[in-house]
């Protein structure tokens, strides 16, 4: 492969975005010191997740969403949400049986929502939960979570 020289990030940027999926965008680009890692050296990360909530899942959120077939209760993910946020131990999730205990089980959760969108849809009555988790040095490993970057 022939390297290519640049002339702006600006061109990077788009040269970036012309070889990603049409529904995966670099919404931003700039200079960072040497020793950046894009894993290792983030101050923190943002987990987002969505939950469809109704008797048959919608195919075109399929790929988007996870299903429940069963009346998830808010209010009570919004309480239990709330227990999460500030530094915690977090011994207990490690998977023992793969030996991959972190040095420091103490992390960071700065903020953790939970919201419902209730939606009406061929007379039948559906809904979307999305979950957004922010912390820091969490989910580390990966393949756990999807993390879109501050």
């Amino acid at each position: 492969m022939t390297p290519v020289n640049y002339e702006s990030l600006e061109d990077i940027h788009k040269a970036i975005n012309g070889l990603l999926p049409s529904d995966i965008r670099i919404r931003e680009i700039r200079p960072v010191v040497p020793e950046f890692h894009a894993r290792f050296s983030v101050e923190s990360k943002i987990y987002f997740y969505k939950v469809y909530n109704g008797a048959i899942m919608d195919p075109f959120l399929r790929h988007y969403a996870y299903h429940s077939v069963y009346k998830l209760n808010v209010a009570a993910m919004r309480d239990a949400a709330k227990l999460f946020v500030g530094k915690h131990d977090f011994s207990a999730f490690a998977n023992v049986s793969r030996n991959d205990r972190t040095p420091n089980p103490v992390k960071n959760i700065l903020r953790f929502d939970v919201n419902e969108m209730v939606l009406l849809k061929l007379n039948k009555v559906f809904s979307l939960c999305f979950a957004s988790v922010c912390g820091k040095k969490f989910l580390s490993r990966p393949g756990l979570a999807k993390p879109i970057q501050p």
